[in-house]
């Protein structure tokens, strides 16, 4: 990934416009001091992609958009590394049926889940303002995570095996190598999160 040798140069020309940051940053600030119990949350940005993705050339090109178990390690994985001040912020292209994705699944019971309203550049904005990020599939998720800095988790199955995507996608071309990859049956992780009675 050439340009991860020049991150500075590339993280001051992509900027925000002032309009997105003013509302990105009253979202964080609106989370932060009125839905927020926590005094130190942990803000943990998620983009959910399903729209497009859902599509029949989509599909039969072999896009793979996670499901509901990759968002469930997802979140466990935080949990386990940051603690229970975890707060989870839901962007997405389908946010109804992503919400009720995680309220079928009781992430949304288990977790502190809020869902982001803006349009899709203030949810960027959002998105990128957070400490760490759990990304499905794509570049918006990818500047999101590559813009917010921390701690990344990735879907490792977003080119689904045996198709064209597959075939010429690289993912160590895509993913800095810092950044984890998960999916929706990680034994290794499974294990690790039984051993933690997680």
């Amino acid at each position: 990934m050439p340009f991860q040798i020049e991150k500075k140069a590339v993280r001051e020309v992509f900027t925000f416009s002032p309009a997105y940051q003013n509302a990105a940053k009253s979202m964080i600030t609106l989370i932060t001091e009125n839905l927020v119990r926590s005094l130190n949350p942990i803000l943990i940005g998620v983009h959910v992609r399903l729209g497009d993705l859902l599509k029949e050339r989509f599909v039969n090109f072999g896009y793979s958009p996670p499901n509901a178990s990759y968002y469930i390690n997802a979140f466990r994985y935080m949990e386990n590394k940051f603690g229970k001040e975890c707060v989870f912020l839901v962007a997405s292209d389908s946010l109804n049926e992503a919400m009720d994705m995680f309220n079928s699944t009781g992430l949304t019971a288990k977790y502190n889940v809020i869902r982001l309203h803006g349009d899709a550049g203030t949810d960027l904005a959002t998105l990128s303002m957070t400490q760490h990020v759990i990304m499905s599939g794509g570049t918006y998720g990818f500047w999101a995570a590559w813009l917010a800095g921390g701690t990344t988790i990735y879907y490792s199955n977003f080119a689904r095996n045996g198709t064209r995507f597959h075939e010429h996608f690289c993912p160590s071309c895509f993913y800095p190598p810092e950044w984890v990859a998960l999916n929706e049956s990680d034994f290794r992780f499974s294990e690790q999160l039984s051993r933690l009675d997680i």
